[in-house]
């Protein structure tokens, strides 16, 4: 993710974004990157909708105190907030990835 995440790091602080919201969009677009194991300017939109649409299927197993399915093993709790941050950071690397 190297050329990637110095492009959206200078686009992100070109736009003036806070230090600590830089850091969040690089670490939630490096989990992003990393779930497709591809260079990011491969990942369609398709995926990435499919990406972010677990993340709200997690997020609501969570609520209910049950583990999503498939992966009993871990239970995670997104909040609105991070849900937004994720969305956003995502959308970011994806734009950025193709110099939007």
């Amino acid at each position: 993710m190297g050329k990637l995440k110095d492009r959206m790091r200078d686009d992100l602080r070109l736009r003036n974004y806070a230090p600590g919201t830089v850091d969040t969009y690089l670490s939630y677009a490096k989990r992003f990157v990393a779930r497709f194991m591809k260079p990011p300017e491969e990942i369609t939109r398709d995926e990435s909708r499919a990406y972010l649409l677990r993340l709200l299927t997690e997020r609501e197993f969570a609520v209910e105190g049950a583990a999503p399915p498939g992966d009993e093993s871990r239970l995670v709790l997104y909040t609105p907030d991070s849900l937004r941050q994720i969305l956003c950071a995502d959308r970011f690397s994806f734009e950025s990835a193709r110099g939007r």
